[in-house]
């Protein structure tokens, strides 16, 4: 068995142990008795040598809710500037103007060379994309004139 058949194996015990699901390479811990169970199953595994465990603090990413009423909102939006504009833009290019207008981007140095890069919706958790598309919303309907039309999962997707 190769280094990485031996991964695979040990997630899919993790995932039995912990119920895990589609998580690949980690456990959401919710209560003190995960965090017991996660001790136990990993000293087993310190016989085979020394481990790497990495410890974060979990977010709820955007619901799907918020995703499908952002593509929805930008297909509207596209749809009012060809209306009344004559413009000729895609979804995904009213979904970079957004990004670009109202998520910070991400400025690093490799070498001599300074990058940036936009940012993503995909990254955004529940409360950042409910501040993005209030956002959107407020714009359309200030810069454009064009109120968004609230769907019955507006509600969910906004926490409202």
């Amino acid at each position: 068995m190769n280094a990485l058949e031996e991964i695979d194996d040990q997630i899919d015990e993790l995932r039995q142990v912990f119920d895990i699901g589609s998580i690949t390479h980690g456990a959401i811990l919710r209560k003190p008795k995960d965090c017991q169970d996660l001790a136990e199953y990993m000293s087993g595994k310190l016989e085979t040598g020394p481990l790497v465990v990495t410890v974060k603090r979990y977010r709820s990413s955007r619901t799907r809710a918020q995703n499908n009423l952002m593509w929805m909102w930008f297909g509207c939006i596209r749809k009012h500037l060809a209306e009344h504009f004559g413009t000729q833009y895609t979804n995904d290019d009213i979904h970079d103007y957004y990004v670009d207008e109202f998520l910070d981007k991400q400025v690093k140095q490799i070498g001599k060379k300074i990058i940036t890069k936009p940012g993503q919706t995909s990254k955004l958790n529940v409360t950042e994309m409910t501040e993005f598309l209030s956002n959107v919303e407020m714009a359309a309907a200030e810069r454009l004139e064009l109120m968004l039309p609230r769907p019955d999962e507006y509600r969910e997707a906004m926490g409202a």
